[in-house]
């Protein structure tokens, strides 16, 4: 009897792992039938490239073309898992001084950081300043240059999810423009190709920080707070250092065909090329790099090898044999809470995630001050009173080591 209940186990597993096999799910078509299409410029339809660690959120002309326009919607930002950035402390705030006292049943000495909304006004002040310090930085931002909403038409974009390559198509002044956008899949490095009689100029623009809760995160009347530097200079390279106060970072700009970058502000550069068909790579960095970057073609294959094997490898789940109305929603299997096309594309894979991902700056940075508020109590003495020199927290993320993947 024992016998031949396992060979009833044997023959049901078997012939469920042949159910599974004839039933395996085709993961391209899976992906490919929920790739985003843009057909208009509107402000809550940007997409975003990226490798997880890194990600490029761009507007219907696969740059970041039009920021001031998309503010208010999904906003263009360029944003890093290292790119941190605090604004000075120039009156010593105090963790302790953001955190007030208030009991509830079982807790007799409940600790807790409040905003002060009625004073005094430096715990108020204090407060603030830790809500708005440390807060991601958006990095540049990368666009045509000089063009405006009106000109544009005739947009086509799709945002190919299994290869990590935007296609923007659309018509400037009725000249048609072609722009592929990727990036790459081990660095913070945004790619482009653009096919176009325009000869459109490619403007790269560094916005000072706001520090506000849910904006941009682009203050651009404050250039004399901020600075951008041309450190290297060769015929189809440039290394430039940014500094914003006490942070320093490096970006690395580079391009295939005849092409001219000149600095036409303080913290504004374009780069202006003579042919038709040409590409560009920027690249982000914490350290000065030490050796040239990849050209474009080997940025876009890195793409496309780290897409692929993302979707070759995660989990999905296909609900396209469903005749359930609701079964159309299967893009549901691979996009995160917050509907961002592909959950490692803008989720940074440290320990201080926040649904905000990489879209936005400053959201997050209420997380962080809890994380800030429990470390510096934790570990002051006792005595809330005893105020200890551990409130800066503008290296919590400058010190976490480069990247993982959008």
């Amino acid at each position: 009897m024992r016998n031949k209940t396992f060979f009833i186990v044997v023959l049901a597993a078997m012939l469920l792992v042949t159910a599974c096999a004839d039933t395996a799910i085709d993961r391209r078509t899976l992906v490919m039938r929920n790739n985003p299409h843009v057909t208009k410029i509107d402000s809550l339809h940007s997409l975003t490239v990226g490798n997880g660690r890194f990600a490029f959120t761009a507007d219907a002309t696969g740059l970041q073309t039009f920021p001031e326009y998309y503010k208010e919607g999904l906003s263009l930002g360029t944003y890093s898992e290292w790119g941190w950035h605090s604004f000075p402390n120039k009156e010593d705030y105090k963790i302790v001084e953001t955190l007030q006292d208030h009991p509830l049943p079982g807790h007799p000495h409940g600790i807790y950081a409040v905003q002060f909304p009625e004073g005094p006004e430096r715990n108020a002040k204090a407060a603030e300043w830790f809500r708005a310090n440390p807060h991601r930085l958006h990095l540049g931002n990368i666009g045509f240059d000089s063009l405006l909403v009106s000109d544009i038409t005739k947009i086509d974009q799709t945002l190919d999810m299994w290869k990590g390559e935007l296609h923007s198509h659309f018509l400037w002044r009725k000249l048609p423009v072609t722009v592929t956008t990727s990036c790459n899949g081990d660095s913070d490095i945004v790619s482009a190709s653009v096919s176009s009689s325009a000869k459109l100029a490619v403007g790269i623009r560094f916005p000072y920080p706001t520090g506000e809760a849910a904006d941009d995160a682009t203050c651009w009347t404050a250039d004399d707070c901020h600075s951008t530097d041309i450190i290297l200079s060769e015929p189809q390279r440039a290394l430039i250092r940014r500094t914003v106060d006490s942070t320093v970072y490096y970006v690395e700009i580079s391009w295939s065909g005849k092409a001219v970058l000149s600095q036409t502000g303080k913290n504004r550069l374009k780069l202006t090329p003579s042919d038709k068909q040409w590409n560009f790579n920027v690249g982000f960095y914490k350290h000065q790099p030490v050796v040239p970057q990849p050209d474009y073609k080997a940025n876009l294959l890195s793409a496309n090898r780290c897409w692929r094997d993302y979707w070759q490898t995660s989990g999905v789940i296909d609900f396209s044999s469903c005749t359930d109305s609701d079964s159309n929603y299967d893009s549901s299997s691979y996009m995160d809470s917050d509907g961002n096309y592909k959950g490692d594309l803008d989720t940074e894979n440290s320990s201080d995630n926040s649904s905000s991902g990489f879209n936005y700056s400053n959201f997050e940075n209420l997380s962080m001050l809890f994380k800030n508020m429990s470390y510096d109590y934790n570990n002051d003495n006792s005595d809330n009173n005893d105020s200890s020199d551990n409130n800066d927290s503008s290296d919590d993320h400058e010190n976490s080591d480069d990247k993982s993947n959008q």
